[in-house]
């Protein structure tokens, strides 16, 4: 399961770097478009926007692997033992929910928007969404794999413990 979450984490950051290079061609072909040649696209600013969706969720996919969302822990790390260790397991387990019900409100929200393009670029709406759906799903399989793996470590002890 493990190689497959690495796979899955360099292909997630394959498409960020992918979608940087998007964003960064459309700002300069609108620029050298707008100033160069009197004559803007009016379709860069909407690529610019789909790609910048597909950065932020697949981004965020990438902080729930590699453990670096920023993370509010001043009550936390003012626990001990068993006490944090049902805390973080509880917090994990919320975080998963929720992340599962954003891929449920995203894949309704995708069924709702077949059919819809966007104005200049011709775009499938949908597509927006869709980085959302792979975003938390990315998030959820990440967050779930950590918990898993965070509790037999943290339960290790315990064990070892119970044994003196």
């Amino acid at each position: 399961m493990s190689k497959i979450l690495s796979v899955t984490h360099r292909l997630y950051r394959a498409v960020l770097l992918l979608t940087l290079l998007v964003i960064l061609l459309c700002v300069i072909l609108q620029i050298i478009s707008r100033y160069i040649f009197n004559t803007p696209f009016s379709w860069t600013e909407e690529i610019s926007l789909f790609a910048f969706c597909w950065f932020t969720f697949m981004g965020s996919a990438v902080c729930s692997y590699e453990k670096t969302h920023l993370e509010v822990d001043f009550f936390y790390n003012r626990l001990h033992g068993r006490v944090r260790r049902i805390v973080r397991i509880m917090i994990l387990t919320l975080v998963i929910l929720l992340e599962g019900v954003m891929v449920v409100i995203a894949l309704w929200t995708m069924t709702r928007q077949q059919g819809i393009s966007s104005v200049a670029a011709r775009l499938p709406v949908s597509l927006y969404t869709l980085a959302v759906v792979l975003g938390f799903l990315g998030m959820g399989a990440f967050t779930t794999y950590h918990l898993f793996r965070d509790s037999s470590v943290m339960s290790e002890p315990e064990k070892q413990g119970s044994h003196d």
